[in-house]
């Protein structure tokens, strides 16, 4: 049983905050990131799509796989560059899932070895595992400066129990 305890404290102040807003439905996901933070410190945001519960295809709905970053949701998958106007800066977001599962099995195609069956199982994405993180980033160290996590806004049409994608053909 899980129980949510809500947002946790952060280990140890930031000079950084985040606020997300996303909504989905079976076609894709859309919102903005906004970060507010010291205008002179040099640092990256990322924004990801995650997966939480990869489910086998099936009935048998086994989880395969938690917490899988599918897709990046800024322009490049390192982030962008921290660059605020008045503090803060927004980031603006859209991806079609068609999209998403369109990259991600062409990633899998060109990296396996010619003639070497790579599986394909859990490609497709469940718009009600979906989640976004936001990553503010110190480029130099690699260092997490805040973080932000968001289960988005579900349609309505997600609520029924029919499958959310059929997966790619």
């Amino acid at each position: 049983r899980w129980i949510n305890l809500g947002p946790l404290p952060a280990l140890q102040p930031s000079e950084f905050a985040i606020e997300l807003e996303a909504t989905v439905d079976r076609a894709g996901i859309r919102g903005e990131a906004r970060v507010k933070g010291p205008e002179d410190k040099a640092c990256t945001v990322q924004l990801l799509l995650v997966e939480r519960a990869v489910v086998y295809p099936g009935k048998s709905k086994v989880v395969i796989q938690r917490n899988v970053a599918r897709a990046a949701l800024t322009a490049w998958p390192g982030g962008e560059d921290f660059a605020p106007v008045d503090g803060e800066q927004r980031l603006p977001f859209e991806r079609a899932f068609a999209d998403v599962e369109r990259e991600n099995a062409a990633f899998l195609a060109e990296r396996r070895p010619a003639g070497t069956p790579a599986t394909t199982i859990g490609l497709h994405l469940d718009p009600r595992q979906l989640s976004v993180l936001a990553i503010v980033r110190d480029p130099s160290t690699k260092e997490v400066l805040q973080a932000a996590w968001l289960d988005p806004k579900r349609a309505p049409e997600l609520d029924d129990a029919a499958p959310a994608t059929e997966g790619p053909k």
